[in-house]
């Protein structure tokens, strides 16, 4: 154990390890980026984060930079938790729920507990948090806030930074700040502080103020590029730095604690499944579609069904009908609210025989055809083409609705310049697609089609007035596709809010910072599979 370790071992509860196998497991995330760290610290608690953020700090006073990188179970795809010096595992200990107020609608929990759980125990006492509908398995509270998750309900419902009522914030200083919106009178006092805390009231509140053009461009609340500069302050002066926070990938301080909002769960629901032909009449039903308001609205295309054709055909023709022909996308459409089933008869109504395919008439049939969508993405990410995997490498892109054509026809002609055929599916009711291109890391020249790929994929979503980075951050990955976004004014904006959080650039450094693509070159790996170990 080197000495560095040897120290911090000594001075917090938690474990700190620096064996290679250890070191080697959390070297990877699901990206396809890796990246070794110097050790790994198991925090137990609040004190624990602390004392180790003070000793960076105090390290990087005397030109040692030893980096901390939050993590909770390592299923981020764009190489956000992984880091070059300290991995802050959250799960071990960090895990539990504290307290539940249901008369406040209200629950107080630990960054490393996993949002599945989380949403298991809101619903046996009656309540969910909507905006952790469709997270994945693996994926904890902490890592949902700070990629500001969006999953298939956020059209009506929002993404994380919506349902956050207060989160308790680890600085790189150790310095301990909890959120929340202050009076104009407050955030003066805030300013006034000689401390960490009040040198970022002072730096955010001068770049707001002298940046009102640039900050105007982030007017698309789906981004998660960058820092929401536009959500800080308000009209009548109040400020809350969350919207910092929330989708900050732990690059500007370390999430120790989380007050969530939470709403009653109304487990009825209806399901509808649409079959459509082409392009156009998937756009126009879109436009029906949102006249019902439904809570999500799933989408496959032809490719994606044609996968679970290949491998999965009994499942499909459940679906679409045995022999029948594929239709080119289909749109998984349900309702939640007290009007589910009228509206569920108004699509098969407006949609008649040609087009609804099935609608789910109980619990077990919504069951069914949901384990299939999700069945699916899974299956997209296993199926293996001459070595060549899936790779998760340009997703999550949110595209307005009158470029839906465009994006779709984009798409499908980068596809066929690559010859690397690769399913669609996502949230089509507010316009966020992914894709899963197929490529063999093991090859020099895939690996340079690979970031080729990314590069261009990214470039017609800006031009189309798209949002590189939907769902979450932009992070390792995807950091040189935030300047095809944004102005370099803008882009300098956040280079500053980090600098106000992270003087000496100790919290998660390279991810959503300004970079070039050939930088990412070194990090690659040469194998991927899909899944994640731990």
């Amino acid at each position: 154990m080197s000495k560095v370790a040897s120290y911090l071992q000594e001075h917090l509860r938690g474990e700190v390890v620096s064996a290679a196998p250890i070191r080697t497991r959390f070297s990877h995330d699901l990206s396809i980026l890796t990246l070794t760290p110097d050790m790994v610290i198991f925090p137990y608690n609040l004190s624990d984060i602390r004392k180790l953020a003070r000793f960076t700090w105090q390290l990087a006073e005397k030109g040692h930079v030893l980096s901390m990188t939050a993590r909770g179970n390592g299923g981020d795809t764009t190489g956000a938790a992984l880091g070059k010096g300290a991995i802050v595992a959250l799960p071990a200990h960090m895990n539990g729920i504290l307290e539940f107020d249901t008369k406040q609608k209200l629950v107080r929990v630990q960054p490393g507990l996993l949002a599945t759980t989380l949403q298991t125990t809101m619903m046996t006492h009656g309540f969910s948090v909507p905006a952790l509908e469709g997270v994945s398995r693996t994926t904890t509270v902490g890592g949902a806030i700070a990629n500001n998750f969006a999953g298939p309900t956020a059209t009506k419902y929002g993404s994380m930074r919506d349902w956050i009522e207060q989160i308790e914030v680890v600085l790189a200083n150790g310095e301990v700040i909890q959120t929340g919106r202050l009076s104009k009178r407050d955030v003066e006092k805030r300013k006034g502080l000689p401390t960490l805390e009040g040198e970022i009231y002072r730096q955010i509140d001068g770049i707001i103020a002298d940046n009102p053009e640039p900050i105007a461009e982030m007017a698309n609340t789906m981004s998660n590029v960058g820092y929401a500069l536009d959500q800080v302050k308000h009209r009548d002066g109040s400020f809350d730095l969350l919207p910092l926070l929330a989708g900050s990938q732990g690059t500007l301080g370390i999430i120790s604690e989380v007050i969530l909002r939470v709403m009653p769960y109304a487990p009825q629901s209806e399901l509808v499944v649409v079959g459509l032909p082409g392009i156009v009449e998937a756009h126009d039903a879109l436009d029906e579609l949102r006249k019902l308001q439904p809570s999500k609205v799933e989408m496959l295309d032809s490719g994606a069904l044609a996968i679970i054709q290949q491998q999965q055909p009994a499942k499909l023709a459940e679906i679409v009908g045995e022999g029948a022909d594929l239709p080119a996308f289909l749109y998984f459409v349900e309702f939640d609210d007290k009007h589910a089933a009228k509206k569920a008869k108004k699509v098969e109504k407006v949609f008649g025989k040609a087009h609804v395919t099935m609608r789910a008439r109980d619990f077990e049939q919504r069951l069914t055809l949901w384990q299939l969508y999700e069945g699916a993405l899974a299956l997209f990410k296993t199926v293996e083409y001459d070595g060549r995997m899936g790779l998760p490498i340009i997703n999550d892109v949110a595209i307005a609705d009158d470029k839906f054509q465009a994006y779709l026809e984009g798409a499908a002609a980068l596809s066929q310049k690559y010859r690397a055929s690769w399913p669609i599916w996502g949230h089509v009711l507010d316009g966020r697609f992914s894709v899963l291109p197929s490529f063999d890391l093991r090859k020099v020249s895939d690996r340079q089609k690979a970031l080729k790929l990314m590069d261009e994929y990214y470039t017609m979503t800006a031009e189309l007035g798209g949002v590189v980075a939907a769902n979450t951050g932009e992070g390792r990955l995807h950091s040189p596709c935030g300047a095809k976004q944004y102005s370099s004014d803008l882009m300098g904006l956040f280079a500053q809010v980090k600098l106000a959080f992270d003087p000496y650039g100790t919290l998660n450094p390279g991810v959503k910072q300004l970079a070039e693509l050939k930088m990412l070159v070194p990090l690659l790996r040469d194998e991927y599979s899909g899944f994640t170990p731990y």
